[in-house]
């Protein structure tokens, strides 16, 4: 309760900032030129992200959430510190694959230049996602215990695991990139793919307690 109660109010504060900052700019809305047609066509246009970030959402979060259920917090603690780890390195992935996602948007219609940039952004992915994988894992069995404590240090083999996904997800940062920009019902389908893999997967390997 006291979690969403924080989003809800910074949401409600940043959003009083952007409009006291529009109104200090000289910005007045005007709904002269407003289609309510106009308006239903982009909101369609935009549900089938909305529902791919949804599930994308519950595929990074699931697995923590069923070990919690089914193993007990000792594990959940040792994973959760783990997987929270990565994914401060996975950022790198999303922080790419964002600043590239306008200049694909952009270049939708032409074919050639959409597969050039395409591939430029390929190389710089996977050189990264290799790059993460092997330091990653050659470093997690002494990585966890610094930053948290000889108690964790059950968790390096975990996190060591866990970054042998480091190569995948950058790729997968472009298939989402690509699939964005093409296919965002596609997109969404293939999260759907996932989340239901993942827990499956989990039912099947988490040990019960």
């Amino acid at each position: 309760m006291a979690a969403a109660s924080v989003w809800s109010i910074v949401s409600a504060l940043t959003l009083v900032y952007l409009a006291g900052l529009g109104l200090r700019n000289g910005w007045k809305p005007d709904w002269r030129d407003f289609d309510i047609l106009d308006a239903r066509n982009i909101l369609r246009a935009a549900l089938p992200l909305a529902v791919m970030g949804s599930l994308q959402m519950l595929y990074y979060r699931i697995d923590v959430v069923m070990l919690k259920s089914l193993a007990g917090n000792a594990s959940v603690a040792l994973y959760h510190n783990a997987y929270r780890l990565l994914e401060a390195f996975l950022m790198l992935a999303n922080m790419a694959a964002l600043s590239a996602l306008p200049a694909l948007a952009a270049r939708r219609g032409d074919k050639d230049a959409f597969g050039a940039l395409a591939e430029k952004l390929f190389r710089v992915l996977i050189v990264g996602g290799l790059m993460m994988a092997s330091v990653g894992a050659a470093s997690a069995r002494d990585l966890m215990p610094f930053l948290f404590g000889d108690s964790y240090a059950a968790a390096g083999t975990v996190l060591a695991l866990l970054f042998a996904s480091a190569a995948p997800f950058f790729l997968n940062a472009l298939t989402v990139d690509i699939w964005t920009v093409r296919n965002p019902k596609l997109l969404a389908v293939w999260y759907l793919g996932l989340l239901v893999l993942n827990v499956a997967l989990n039912i099947w390997w988490i040990p019960l307690n």
